[in-house]
């Protein structure tokens, strides 16, 4: 069976067959999914020894790996600036500007942090003690997670988020302004393989704060239907970083090389290199 390509048809949706049916299947060539990286490569040694940029996704242990980048280097204090220094951190996207931004520091390895998409739509229903990403469960009165994920998807999808949630490192054109993807499920094995490269330096990783009054089993949310609806809209995300919906799955993917990935924000086509 051809894999699946998700294409929007119209923002009307006035039951669960309706979110399902609003969407238009077409066969994709080609199954893409990223290079795992078990090591670091001679190059990303040299990007490595001239510093670190973290290209931001949200509710992906942000201050957990921004304290992991203050640590490497102490002096940096405000470690969110947009450039300059060894350590960034940055979770904007202009299709105007990104480019210019992240290719301006090209000669240091440049890490994304990416989290299992049934995770992390909890945690954006959950996120600010229960106020939502962007305050869109709080806008929206609370509604319990079945209902806001179809409200998501209807509402708001265009308008804070693209199609595919790891869209945050790529331009316009889309070139890829990271070298390498960590997961957020293994992020203490991720960075004690990267910084095992750096002399005299073994990061401490913060534990992470779940935020919002939510399960920590994310899992407990779903039901058959919003189950499905996640694996129809994210089936590229969940298979380029082999996500399943059970936690533990692919326990050797940590890392993924992100060189050879293409992803257009504004065309929604993803494709290798």
């Amino acid at each position: 069976m051809p894999d699946l390509h998700l294409v929007k048809k119209n923002k009307t949706v006035d039951s669960w067959s309706r979110l399902i049916e609003k969407y238009e299947y077409k066969s994709e060539t080609e199954t893409l999914y990223a290079s795992p990286l078990y090591r670091l490569d001679a190059a990303h040694k040299i990007k490595l020894s001239k510093g670190i940029i973290n290209i931001n996704v949200a509710k992906t242990a942000t201050r957990c790996v921004g304290q992991i980048l203050k640590d490497f280097d102490p002096q940096r204090r405000q470690h969110y600036r947009m450039m300059g220094g060894p350590v960034t951190t940055t979770g904007c996207w202009m299709p105007e500007s990104s480019g210019h931004i992240f290719s301006n520091s090209s000669q240091k390895l440049r890490i994304l942090v990416v989290r299992n998409p049934f995770d992390l739509l909890v945690s954006y229903w959950g996120h600010d003690d229960g106020k939502g990403i962007q305050s869109f469960t709080h806008d929206k009165g609370y509604p319990n997670f079945d209902e806001w994920i179809k409200m998501f998807y209807r509402d708001f999808y265009d308008v804070y988020f693209r199609k595919f949630l790891f869209y945050q490192p790529f331009d316009a054109f889309g070139n890829c302004y990271v070298d390498i993807a960590i997961k957020f499920e293994h992020m203490e094995s991720a960075f004690e393989e990267i910084f095992s490269h750096v002399p005299h330096f073994r990061p401490k990783i913060p534990k992470n704060v779940w935020g919002g009054r939510r399960a920590t089993d994310y899992r407990v949310y779903y039901d058959e239907k919003t189950k499905a609806i996640v694996e129809k809209n994210h089936a590229r995300e969940l298979k380029l970083f082999r996500y399943e919906f059970d936690p533990g799955s692919h326990p050797w993917a940590t890392m993924f090389d992100m060189r050879d990935i293409k992803y257009n924000p504004l065309s929604d086509e993803l494709s290798y290199i």
